[in-house]
């Protein structure tokens, strides 16, 4: 179990490297932190969709790790995040081609900032198939498994040690809006490859009501 504080202090500096984005993109212009909420919240509302799969799929996963059906666990769960990112990608590919339409129903962009935010519309579709593969691999296969502390490490090492420094250093170089954006992208794609990592390690596959069983892989 990870103590109370130490949930605490990872919520906030979650709460604080996502504020840090924010001001990332404030720094570039008013018109590119107008984009870059009118994107964060059509991602919201998908991301919201692919919790639920997360949540559901943990549910399923912790029944068969309780009845200790490790085998069963590991490949119900590399199913799980293999098909995740097919489902992403058809999504993402209506979000490219309707861009132009879903923009401009959560903000009010003219001329080049439309042009603008759909550049980056097409980065976030993208970048979608990455998300999904995190919140299904730490929310329905890590956390069924109760590895919350390497979810947490993988989350905090993600975000300060690749993502706001490499947008940071876009800022930096002068690059259009949805350079930066996909360089903070970096983030997902390297905690794509720690949370695949972590999975792969079957650390996650043990029973949280009883002790564990050892089984061969």
């Amino acid at each position: 179990m990870v103590p109370q504080s130490t949930r605490i202090f990872l919520r906030q500096t979650l709460k604080t490297a996502e504020s840090s984005y924010s001001i990332i993109y404030a720094s570039i212009g008013v018109n590119e932190l107008a984009i870059m909420s009118a994107i964060s919240s059509i991602e919201a509302i998908l991301i919201s969709l692919f919790i639920g799969f997360g949540v559901g799929g943990s549910i399923i996963l912790g029944q068969e790790l309780g009845a200790q059906r490790f085998d069963k666990a590991w490949r119900q769960g590399w199913m799980m995040l293999i098909m995740s990112p097919f489902i992403a990608m058809f999504i993402g590919s209506l979000l490219s081609v309707f861009r132009t339409d879903v923009v401009t129903l959560f903000g009010k962009f003219e001329g080049s900032t439309v042009a603008m935010a759909e550049q980056v519309m097409i980065v976030a579709s993208i970048g979608l198939c990455i998300r999904v593969i995190n919140l299904m691999g730490i929310i329905g296969l890590l956390r069924s498994g109760g590895d919350v502390k390497a979810t947490a490490i993988i989350n905090v090492v993600a975000m300060w040690g690749i993502g706001i420094p490499m947008a940071w250093l876009a800022v930096y170089w002068g690059l259009p809006l949805y350079m930066v954006f996909i360089f903070s992208l970096f983030e997902e794609l390297s905690k794509a490859l720690m949370v695949v990592f972590r999975v792969c390690s079957r650390r996650w596959l043990k029973n949280l009501v009883s002790e564990p069983v050892t089984q061969s892989p």
